[in-house]
C-alpha cells in the first residue's frame, strides 16, 4: 500500500466523520469544516505524490475518483439534511456523479479511456 493510497483511504473514512460532525452544535460544525478540508487536501496530495513519483496503480485510478465521489455526496447529504437545499437536488446530482463513474470504471475495464472535455481557454479565441 503505497502513499497515494493510503491518502485516498484517509479520505474515505474522514468523509463519513466530517458528516457526524457536520450534525453537532456550533464547535463540531466548525470541527467538520476542518475535517472537509484535510480531507479535499488529501486528493490534492495523493495526486501529486502519484504523478511526480510514477506511483499509478489500479487501485488508485479505481478508488481515487470514488474517494472523491464519497466525500463530496457526504457533504451534499449533510447540507439536504440540515434543510440547506431539497434532498431532490442532491439526489439527481449524485445519481449523475455515480453514473458518469461507473461508465468509465466501465470502459476502463474494457481499455477505453473516456477523458472529460477540455476547459475552456481564458484567453479569446485567435482563430476569428
Amino acid at each position: 500500500m503505497n502513499t497515494p493510497n493510503k491518502l485516498t483511504i484517509t479520505r474515505i473514512i474522514l468523509a463519513p466523520i466530517f458528516m457526524v460532525f457536520s450534525h453537532g452544535q456550533r464547535l463540531l460544525r466548525a470541527l467538520s469544516l476542518l475535517i472537509f478540508g484535510v480531507a479535499s487536501l488529501t486528493d490534492l496530495w495523493d495526486g501529486h505524490l502519484a504523478r511526480k513519483y510514477g506511483i499509478i496503480t489500479g487501485f488508485g485510478k479505481f478508488m481515487d475518483p470514488l474517494a472523491d465521489k464519497i466525500l463530496t455526496s457526504t457533504a451534499f447529504i449533510s447540507f439536504a439534511a440540515l434543510g440547506y437545499v431539497q434532498a431532490w437536488m442532491i439526489m439527481l446530482i449524485i445519481f449523475r456523479e455515480f453514473f458518469i463513474t461507473g461508465l468509465r470504471s466501465l470502459a476502463a475495464y474494457r481499455g477505453l479511456i473516456i477523458s472529460p472535455p477540455p476547459r475552456p481557454s481564458s484567453r479569446p479565441d485567435s482563430r476569428c
